[in-house]
């Protein structure tokens, strides 16, 4: 080869590598690698914030059970019927319905019943169990006044059945239909 051509074809390859940057190939890789990445992340995270809201859920029914037991033993009245006079930051409200931005909550409490309800119903997210907690008092073996509570969650989710409440038998809490007591706390 030529000397000038030598010299030309240097320059050419010297001027091109000062110029730098990606081929179309070399971008598309990153993408398809990048995209791949992603659709494994997505459903690990998304399994995440289900199981956070879930946990909230819990959280704010035994929330209510705690504030409903403070309630009982300052009011010889029985249970409180609405979210406002129970005080809890998360859940207000008047009336015994209160509502976050991804669960409804019903309270339940019927006058001389032994038996508060909670339920907490997912609102848009069905992907999320129902939950049903409460508290039984009950009469134990030495003719003093006791307690039992629990949270029961939905066996599965996408039902679209609402969780019946929470029930007493005997001396402990009965979770309703096909659920699994998850929380449990007595006296």
């Amino acid at each position: 080869m030529r000397p000038e051509l030598q010299a030309k074809l240097l320059q050419h390859l010297n001027k091109k590598k000062a110029e730098g940057g990606f081929t179309l190939v070399e971008l598309l890789v990153v993408v398809i690698i990048i995209g791949i990445l992603a659709a494994i992340a997505l459903p690990s995270y998304l399994n995440l914030t289900a199981g956070a809201k879930q946990a909230e859920s819990r959280n704010n029914q035994a929330s209510v059970i705690l504030a409903q037991q403070g309630w009982v033993s300052e009011n010889s009245a029985g249970y409180a019927s609405t979210f406002d006079q129970l005080a809890i930051g998360t859940l207000k409200g008047t009336g015994a319905t209160s509502s976050t931005s991804v669960f409804k909550y019903d309270l339940g409490v019927a006058a001389g019943n032994p038996v508060m309800s909670i339920l907490s119903t997912p609102i848009t997210d069905l992907k999320l169990k129902r939950n049903s907690g409460g508290i039984f008092t009950y009469v134990n073996a030495a003719g003093q006044n006791a307690w039992d509570s629990g949270i029961c969650e939905a066996d599965t989710a996408n039902s679209t059945t609402a969780l019946a409440p929470i029930t007493g038998a005997g001396t402990a809490i009965a979770c309703p239909g096909a659920s699994t007591i998850i929380k449990v706390a007595g006296k």
